[in-house]
């Protein structure tokens, strides 16, 4: 959460600086989508906030791929659009089919849609070209969870967490994997190390 909101307020500052700098509103969007998500903004006050900052990114640059695609996130998140969502997210690959970002929103739309094998294939594409980012194998072992792979799943969650070991929510995760897989004791341990109270709760 701290982290999260020093993001925001030195992006806050570039805008402030240079209100036409569009990867500037375009990461200040998923700041704001991503304290909302996770709990740390009130949530339609944080997508509220994000979605303005996305459609300045749009408009400052509406061949920005990456941008389309936390727009297409947005809808299918916070306003569980999936066509809408669908459609962004079509044109975002039209802009550029390998960005990252497009491969992410790519894979949350196939875990959306229960698409299990197009989902792992496009999180094992991000996590082998960036095999230090943490979040990458934390989406990956949920990419695995989701579509029955346990034993892969615990795998993935427990890299993640050697890279980022206070990262919100991958602990639960893991715990859920844990659980799924038979390991009572194992899920119980993780579900109590989630640092995240209301995901903590949950999971025990």
């Amino acid at each position: 959460g701290d982290s999260l909101e020093q993001a925001s307020a030195l992006l806050e500052h570039v805008v402030a600086v240079d209100d036409r700098y569009g990867p500037a509103w375009r990461l200040l969007a998923k700041t704001y989508s991503a304290r909302a998500w996770y709990g740390f903004l009130p949530l339609h006050q944080g997508f509220a906030r994000a979605r303005a900052a996305i459609q300045r990114a749009i408009d400052i640059d509406p061949s920005d791929a990456a941008a389309v695609a936390v727009l297409s996130n947005l809808a299918l998140s916070y306003d569980m659009n999936l066509p809408e969502s669908a459609r962004l997210l079509k044109r975002a690959l039209s802009l550029a089919a390998n960005d990252e970002s497009v491969l992410a929103a790519a894979g949350t739309m196939a875990i959306a849609t229960g698409d299990g094998k197009r989902s792992i294939a496009i999180s094992e594409e991000l996590v082998r070209r960036d095999p230090l980012n943490g979040n990458s194998w934390a989406g990956l072992g949920f990419a695995y969870v989701v579509f029955g792979r346990y034993a892969d799943a615990i795998a993935a969650l427990r890299k993640a967490l050697e890279l980022e070991p206070d990262a919100v929510f991958t602990h639960e995760v893991l715990g859920e994997a844990l659980l799924l897989s038979g390991d009572l004791d194992g899920a119980l341990a993780e579900m109590q190390r989630e640092p995240h109270d209301t995901m903590r709760s949950l999971g025990l």
